[in-house]
């Protein structure tokens, strides 16, 4: 069960890691219908499309690793700020060695404060970078899942349409609908 469970785990990470795939066909060389606009200017219009879309699929995916390569820069900053609070922080023992403690007022050494401030100031900038690409990625995403389907869906109609001005009208329209 355990495996199974890392299993699924691990298939999705993979799966939000990779690359977009936007499956259009195309009219086909099989296709035997009645084209009221010729194959090959389908064909062509459909494909700018279909590399519009996964072009714009593509950069989303671009943002979705650079956000995840953010987020791990700002895990390793703050993690790197707690190990040298860790190691400068540690309480002094008092000379006599009767186990009391020596209060130490004097603070971060120059060098360790420096570098502290310096990490802290990446990871709040990669973690606010790494939000704003999230946030682009998905709207990115979002864009190319919307505009795939008005591609399927104009490929159906141009197929189905009784003319050329109705085929060239639905071209058209969908080169129209991939530039806003």
């Amino acid at each position: 069960m355990l495996e199974d469970l890392l299993g699924r785990q691990t298939t999705q990470e993979v799966e939000a890691l990779a690359r977009p795939s936007l499956p259009i066909l195309g009219v086909g060389s099989g296709f035997e219908g009645n084209l009221a606009l010729p194959k090959e200017e389908i064909d062509s219009a459909l494909n700018a499309a279909r590399d519009r879309v996964l072009l714009v699929a593509n950069r989303g995916w671009g943002f979705r690793i650079g956000s995840r390569f953010a987020a791990w820069l700002a895990f390793l900053a703050t993690a790197a700020i707690t190990l040298v609070a860790g190691w400068y922080g540690q309480a002094l023992k008092a000379p006599g060695g009767d186990g009391a403690v020596a209060v130490s007022t004097a603070g971060l050494p120059l060098h360790a404060t420096r570098l502290v401030t310096l990490l802290a100031a990446l990871a709040a900038v990669l973690t606010a970078g790494g939000g704003l690409a999230t946030q682009e990625a998905e709207s990115l995403s979002t864009w190319a899942r919307e505009h795939h389907r008005d591609v399927v869906e104009a490929r159906t109609k141009v197929i189905d349409a009784k003319n050329a001005a109705d085929a060239r009208s639905i071209l058209e329209d969908l080169a129209l609908k991939l530039t806003q």
